[in-house]
């Protein structure tokens, strides 16, 4: 439950006064499982709606027919190439 004194804030809003990067990466692993559970309402094997979080976070477990569902992980690599020189980037 938030408090009065509390609000929800937009992750974008809020990210740079994050201390470092491990802050940040829990955050954005945060946003990620919440925005999935409130989304992945019905099995993708048999249609239930009768789909609840299992175990653990980052697990729902569907209550029709027992099938484990985990959320999509889309790994991603960032890579600035440049010149030799290091003075031009290839864009």
């Amino acid at each position: 439950k938030v408090g009065e004194s509390e609000r929800f804030a937009q992750l974008r809003s809020v990210g740079g006064l994050l201390s470092n990067d491990v802050d940040a990466g829990i955050l954005a692993h945060a946003r990620g499982l919440g925005v999935w559970h409130r989304t992945d309402l019905f099995c993708s094997k048999c249609g239930s709606g009768d789909v609840h979080p299992g175990k653990t976070g980052s697990e729902r477990k569907c209550g029709g027919c027992g099938a484990t569902h985990y959320p999509r992980i889309d790994p991603s690599v960032i890579v600035l190439v440049t010149s030799r020189d290091g003075e031009r980037a290839l864009l």
